[in-house]
């Protein structure tokens, strides 16, 4: 490492395995010659496969995984009093002065968790890169005390994923509220600020008066070819264990409130028998009990979550890609989601809802695929037939996504990101 190298932190509230814009970014910063050090919130189940200088500040997951649990009458007593506040904490009641107090002990619980407790964890940086606001008050705290500049690099619009009429209604008049403030100030007090899209950067400009740079989710083949060497990952197709003549769609991407899962499911019952869906990610087993009422069980896979350096050789084999999200906040709409461009670099013909601007825009220009209506099953079941019966359809825009991966990769995308961290390293 060079004699000007700088120790550079950044820091994620999610697992790095499960949160690739980071793992590109830090990367990025590896390759400048930087002491490169990744701060997750929780712990990634294989963290040697990084290649980086990883810091867990949640290790009880793990330990839990090493212990066995005590399932006598207490211990369940206490975790359904530990529930129960949760709930309310989450909830609240209909008593003002009983909603403060529920209020104060939540802000005294973020602060522990998100700002004290860490401080005296994390080693001393150069700068710091926080990836989403929840630990601004850590990095605040060090800024503060050690003048450590830092950039923010928010993933979403947080402040509107889930519009505020579905929250309850504590969740709007004190947390909603409270968490808004915490990302204002960290916008304030950032050297840069970098979001995913150009219609994310509108909001959050909109919202607190300071335009982002725009820095989209593309993904880096190379880093993730290095760091698979030596593993003997199957590819979903095998997995599965799917023949060639079976119709593969994938849909990456945890399992999210936003996702037309019933409504592409219900396209996928009306289609032809040997169209299979993926849904690789978390969350999903959620919807089996659904899948077996609906009789198509059998044809939606959740193999589960896959770590971001084995995600493209994992669906490379697929037939096409669904990006399915619903429009169903300002959040939603603006998306330009990590799945989509897995499935550009995987050379996938895409399936995209077609209240995506963004998406759209880029699956048209590169002739990738079809818009879709998620909220007509009957459309969706023509589309996927469509798919699954024109080899030559399905060759064009292979050839579209193919041409795509060339021109949107992490390579081409990082240099402002080398940019910025230079700029605001020389400040100081």
């Amino acid at each position: 490492m060079p004699k000007s190298a700088k120790t550079v932190l950044s820091i994620t509230s999610a697992a790095l395995e499960a949160d690739g814009r980071t793992l590109r970014s830090a990367h990025t910063i590896r390759r400048m010659g930087h002491h490169s050090i990744v701060v997750e919130g929780a712990p990634s189940r294989k963290p040697e496969e990084f290649n980086l200088s990883l810091i867990s500040l949640d290790t009880r997951a793990q330990a839990s995984k090493q212990e066995n649990q005590d399932t006598d009458d207490r211990s369940q007593t206490l975790r359904a009093m530990t529930a129960a506040l949760r709930f309310h904490l989450r909830n609240g009641t209909n008593n003002h002065l009983i909603n403060t107090a529920l209020f104060q002990v939540y802000r005294a619980g973020f602060l522990w968790k998100y700002g004290i407790n860490p401080l005296f964890r994390l080693p001393k940086a150069d700068l710091i890169c926080l990836h989403g606001f929840l630990f601004s008050p850590v990095v605040q705290l060090m800024s503060h005390l050690y003048q450590t500049p830092f950039l923010y690099d928010a993933h979403d619009f947080y402040q509107d994923i889930r519009s505020t009429a579905e929250l309850p209604e504590f969740d709007q008049s004190h947390i909603q509220p409270y968490l808004q403030k915490v990302e204002a100030e960290c916008i304030r007090n950032a050297r840069e600020i970098l979001t995913v899209s150009n219609t994310v950067a509108d909001l959050i400009e909109t919202r607190y008066g300071r335009r982002p740079l725009v820095l989209r989710n593309l993904q880096d083949e190379c880093l993730y070819n290095s760091l698979a060497i030596g593993s003997h990952e199957p590819d979903l197709r095998t997995q599965l264990k799917l023949s060639d003549s079976d119709f593969l769609v994938v849909v990456v991407g945890n399992c999210k409130p936003g996702q037309a899962i019933q409504e592409f499911t219900t396209g996928l019952s009306m289609a032809d028998k040997h169209i299979h869906v993926a849904l690789v990610g978390s969350g999903y087993e959620q919807h089996h009990s659904t899948l077996a009422e609906a009789g198509i069980a059998d044809r939606v896979h959740t193999p589960g979550p896959v770590q971001p350096q084995h995600i493209l050789s994992h669906i490379r084999r697929a037939d096409a890609a669904a990006i399915i999200y619903l429009p169903m906040s300002s959040n939603y709409k603006a998306a330009l989601p990590n799945g989509f461009f897995q499935a550009v670099s995987a050379h996938l013909p895409v399936l995209v809802g077609d209240e995506l601007p963004e998406v759209v825009e880029i699956v048209n220009k590169y002739r990738m695929g079809s818009p879709i209506d998620l909220g007509d099953p009957a459309s969706i079941a023509h589309t996927l037939n469509m798919f699954a019966r024109s080899p030559d359809l399905r060759s064009r825009y292979k050839a579209g996504a193919s041409q795509a991966s060339v021109d949107l990769n992490w390579r081409n995308e990082e240099a402002l990101l080398v940019e910025r961290i230079t700029k605001a390293l020389e400040a100081g």
